[in-house]
């Protein structure tokens, strides 16, 4: 570990990634984001166009779906049970309404259950609640079927994001957004509510009406584990992010200039004995080590990430493995903001780059 950390020394890495956004709006009228193609198994099945709807007043993230903040936006409601079933009426009831402000996107989303003792959920590492029951929404910004955003939120509030890739058809549960949720249990099932900062998503940098690939979900494990949305999915098409609806009215969002900046120090000591069966063990010096890592957003789709010697000893403290009567090193998923900025553009079927 000494001599992989001295041949990272002094090390700069400097990436500026940025998503195009040119024509990408206009794309969106070419896939189905309000009636589905003719010929396709889903002919004259409409898939909705949500309005979003203005903020109005305060709203408040308390796991509580009322009147007053959401009872003037549309209800988006979950009809289509996808798995295991093939678009079938859903198990269970509910129904999402989404707001607007100039800084985020707000939703709100109910989900009934006959029986809320039989819920599934407990307070959790983010991330961690794939067996849990758990409300959300996907959204393609720039409408083109290639990146899209999950956001999952379980009945108690633990987030789940996720970072599709319609290339792989992979997501990728690394990357980590800034947001906010709550959830909270009902007498007649749960609530949860979500603040999204737009600067924390990417999108087409245009003062133009938007027009995004929009579409709710709904997880609810029982006797059998059931998948419901708000559009229904063609299981001989593999593009899941050419199936959705679409989320209109967005304008004069603020992308902002998010930074984030976070430093790292490292120590490290080597004690010894100079004779192992007779001498005391003798404290070696301290080493430092420091670095830092950047993120700086230039616009609504450009970002600058920086590094300065970054810390290869920076892993997930709770991510616990066995080194028993293993042939292999162990190995930790990657953490480090620098080297998680784009990484699905490197993912080939052999691992060709390692960081």
């Amino acid at each position: 570990m000494v001599g992989q950390r001295a041949l990272v020394r002094g090390v700069v890495g400097v990436v500026v990634w940025a998503t195009a956004g040119g024509g990408m709006v206009q794309a969106q009228s070419t896939r189905p984001g309000v009636e589905v193609a003719q010929g396709s198994p889903f002919d004259g099945i409409p898939f909705p166009a949500v309005t979003v709807s203005p903020v109005r007043g305060p709203v408040e993230l308390d796991g509580v779906v009322s009147e007053q903040e959401y009872g003037h936006a549309p209800a988006v409601e979950y009809k289509w049970e996808v798995r295991p079933g093939d678009n079938d009426p859903p198990s269970v009831p509910g129904q999402c309404h989404v707001l607007a402000s100039p800084e985020a996107l707000y939703v709100g989303c109910i989900g009934y259950d006959p029986d809320p003792s039989q819920i599934r959920a407990y307070v959790t590492s983010r991330d961690g609640t794939n067996e849990h029951d758990m409300m959300g929404m996907v959204i393609d910004p720039f409408g083109d079927a290639r990146r899209g955003y999950f956001f999952l939120v379980n009945p108690f509030g633990v987030q789940q994001d996720i970072l599709w890739d319609e290339t792989r058809g992979e997501g990728d549960k690394t990357w980590d957004a800034l947001w906010e949720s709550a959830g909270q249990i009902h007498e007649d099932g749960y609530h949860i509510e979500m603040k999204i900062p737009f600067r924390s998503l990417r999108f087409p940098a245009t003062t133009d009406p938007q027009e995004w690939g929009f579409y709710i979900t709904r997880h609810w494990p029982r006797s059998r584990d059931v998948w419901i949305r708000s559009v229904p999915e063609d299981k001989g098409n593999s593009c899941l992010l050419c199936q959705t609806g679409s989320i209109t009215g967005l304008q004069g969002m603020e992308a902002g200039r998010d930074a984030e900046i976070t430093p790292t120090l490292t120590s490290r000591r080597s004690d010894r004995r100079p004779d192992v069966l007779s001498d005391p063990l003798v404290s070696g010096p301290v080493e430092w080590d420091a670095g830092v890592d950047a993120r700086v957003g230039l616009g609504s789709n450009t970002n600058l990430n920086l590094t300065v010697n970054p810390d290869f000893s920076q892993v997930e403290a709770d991510d616990l493995q066995l080194e028993a009567n293993e042939r292999f090193a162990l190995l930790y998923p990657e953490r480090r903001p620098f080297f998680l900025e784009g990484a699905e553009l490197f993912n080939t079927p052999g691992q060709a780059v390692v960081t």
